[in-house]
């Protein structure tokens, strides 16, 4: 392990017995009685913190005592304790969810506390970081950081202050609405105070994954609230935080969390790409060995699969608007999501993937032409359970209007239209963009429906009007937003000829204002073919 700057020769003596310790995992019983215990922590720092608990445990049924013993304890049990958690917070079942969240609490955040406790019995830095380490489990943030803060002025070289400070700034960050945030310029400022916590941090602890993966994940929040005002520079963002996650593989080539977070990055490139009219496949195909190698190296950590099924789902996404076979990745996608969602039971993030993969298995379905309906309604399901959950969220809101308006264009192709359905679609677009007003998608979602809308009346003789003139409203308010995505141009687009369809002397006007956007659609992302399908 490499380090910078100086440290107290007692502490230097303490890091040497330490590697000796990690590369001594053959003989845990003989370094257990010729090496303090509390050097054993050092498997932490390499990201194993199940090792470095059964060789503290050993030591404890050994006759080890001590307040370091108990802080290296309490530590091992909280890095457990905070890996369950994330899991445990999105697990749309109550039931389960509660009854994870106790088996954690009994398992690592109880025990965590008691030898945390313990532990404060001696002085110096250690037990002041022991003391943030209890707050921080118990919501204290402030006081946390505080502790962590009088550490570090005792000890400069205590990184995992550093750390410990980093994830809560983090975890604040992955609090927060993008499509909200990106209004409120204080969250980048957040993020540049965190930005010199991850710079102090590497500098001190410049073999250390975590850290790199800390400030991979930083920059991935500044590009997703970047990217809603400012395409350019959230797809800098994301390519800033892509070099930090290579970085941080070249210290550990195997490290779990970086591979996600480097297949997270290209894959988000990749969607960028793809809405730029520029070629993702280089990004989607990277995004997948990256997915994969997570998956081989820890196989039982759902998050893993489900981010792996994301990438297969925004990979599928680009194979459907090129004309490309999308079945490989979707089933790909659907098995990793199965797996995600065995490990962590029915998650929100996972629902959000499975609807989502629902969605193109539909679209494939329809392209061949067999009946997507089974799979549309299937997407509908989810996101509606999704929607008891957080009855405003922002994919489910977007997409599950654009599913009730999918089942309802095939309805109204057979003549047997239910506007129920519509309504229901309409409703869901109408709650997501009262919490998120700059989601493109949502408005251009909302220009389809109300273009069925005005079709299911002209077909039933009635007025059209009123929804063409509020298609045409939302479709502005789209293009208002200025982000590279076409679908407001093309959608408006298509809603002009539904209203030449209707005859009469503005017909022709309104075939050329439709003409000027698919063209403008065209201009925005020259591979998209909705563009070319309408100017034909």
């Amino acid at each position: 392990v490499r380090f910078t700057g100086f440290i107290p020769m007692e502490e230097a003596w303490n890091f040497a017995a330490s590697a000796a310790v990690c590369l001594s995992p053959f003989y845990p019983a003989q370094v257990l009685r010729s090496t303090s215990p509390t050097k054993l922590v050092e498997y932490l720092a390499l990201g194993r913190p199940d090792e470095a608990l059964a060789l503290l445990r050993e030591a404890l049924a050994a006759g080890g005592r001590g307040p370091d013993l108990h802080s290296d304890l309490g530590l091992a049990l909280g890095i457990l304790y905070a890996r369950g958690l994330k899991e445990v917070q999105g697990l749309r079942q109550p039931a389960l969810r509660s009854q994870r969240l106790a088996r954690l609490n009994q398992d690592c955040k109880g025990p965590a506390l008691e030898h945390l406790r313990l532990g404060k019995g001696g002085a110096g830095p250690e037990h002041l970081y022991a003391e943030a380490l209890i707050a921080a489990f118990e919501g204290r943030n402030g006081e946390a950081l505080s502790r962590t803060s009088a550490a570090l002025a005792a000890a400069p070289w205590f990184y995992e202050c550093l750390l410990l400070e980093g994830k809560l700034g983090l975890t604040q960050s992955l609090q927060r609405n993008p499509l909200e945030a990106a209004e409120q310029s204080r969250d980048l400022g957040h993020l540049e105070a965190l930005g010199r916590t991850t710079d102090r941090l590497l500098r001190l602890a410049p073999s250390l994954p975590e850290a790199y993966y800390l400030e991979s994940d930083r920059w991935f929040e500044r590009g997703r609230i970047l990217e809603v005002s400012d395409a350019e520079a959230g797809e800098a963002a994301y390519r800033t935080g892509l070099q930090w996650a290579d970085r941080g593989l070249a210290v550990d080539s195997e490290d779990p969390d970086l591979l996600i977070a480097r297949a997270r990055h290209l894959w988000v490139l990749g969607e960028l790409a793809q809405r730029g009219g520029k070629d993702p496949r280089e990004a989607f195909q990277s995004a997948r060995a990256s997915a994969d190698r997570a998956a081989r190296v820890q196989p039982d950590r759902g998050f893993i699969f489900r981010n792996r099924a994301n990438v297969l789902a925004a990979q599928a996404s680009w194979l459907a608007s090129t004309g490309q076979d999308t079945a490989e990745a979707v089933q790909g996608g659907l098995a990793s999501l199965e797996r995600a969602l065995v490990l962590d039971g029915r998650d929100l993030p996972g629902l959000r993937t499975l609807a989502w993969l629902q969605g193109f298995r539909a679209d494939a379905l329809r392209s061949r032409r067999e009946d997507p309906r089974p799979a549309y309604r299937a997407a509908v399901d989810v996101y509606e359970e999704i929607l008891q959950a957080e009855p405003q969220d922002p994919m489910a809101t977007a997409n599950g209007g654009l599913m009730h308006g999918l089942l309802f264009e095939l309805d109204l192709e057979e003549g047997r239209a239910d506007p129920a359905l519509l309504d229901r679609g309409l409703t869901l677009l109408d709650q997501g963009l009262q919490r998120s007003p700059r989601n493109v998608a949502a408005w251009a979602n909302q220009t389809f429906l109300l273009r069925l809308r005005a079709r299911h009346a002209r077909e039933g003789g009635l007025d059209p009007s009123p929804f063409l003139d509020r298609g045409r409203a939302t479709a502005r308010r789209a293009r208002d937003l200025a982000t590279p995505d076409p679908a407001a141009y093309y959608e408006q687009g298509f809603l002009e000829l539904e209203a030449a369809e209707g005859g009469g002397s503005g017909a022709t006007d309104r075939l050329r204002a439709a003409e000027d956007l698919f063209r403008g659609a065209a201009r925005k992302n020259p591979r998209e073919s909705d563009a070319w399908r309408g100017l034909a």
